[in-house]
């Protein structure tokens, strides 16, 4: 056997050995489904920490995507489908930080009343502010073509039929 026959055949079996071995570890590809979390499941995660090293990682993978796609190793398909679900990624995981942050700030600027009426009645006020945007919330379905429909509209915004109220 020449050499260059042996280096193949030694490249090939450590392509097939590292297929077969990366379930095993945690390192996620671009196109793995199984790392993209929605909303919801980022909420149920470990909190700051886990949302913020989460963040980092897609910020790697993004940066990672665009220098293959510039040495022209993926096609403009490829990329643009990688990146659209990175970016969406993301987009949840920073919705997921804001509302940490926001429930953060609530509690420390809860806590930093003293006066225990000021502290209940600032909390009423946020529990009404809340009750009202939930009731703004969708309240139906447009009869003609399916969209969700707010309280506040009176037409559809897709096909412009006219609410009954």
């Amino acid at each position: 056997m020449e050499v260059g026959t042996l280096l193949i055949l030694i490249a090939l079996v450590l392509v097939v050995i590292m297929f077969i071995a990366r379930p095993f570890f945690d390192v996620p590809l671009v196109n793995d489904k199984t790392h993209g979390l929605t909303g919801k499941q980022v909420d149920n995660q470990k909190g700051y920490p886990f949302l913020m090293e989460r963040y980092d990682s897609v910020l790697a993978n993004i940066d990672e995507l665009e220098g293959e796609f510039t040495q022209g190793k993926l096609t403009e398909d490829v990329f643009l489908s990688a990146r659209a679900e990175l970016l969406q990624d993301g987009t949840e995981i920073m919705l997921a930080l804001q509302k940490i942050e926001k429930d953060h700030q609530f509690s420390k600027e809860v806590l930093e009343i003293q006066d225990h009426e000021q502290r209940d009645d600032r909390i009423e006020e946020m529990i009404l502010e809340h009750r009202k945007i939930r009731e703004e919330k969708m309240i139906g379905f447009c009869p003609r073509c399916g969209k969700p429909a707010q309280k506040s509209d009176v037409f559809c915004s897709r096909c412009g039929n006219r609410f009954e109220r």
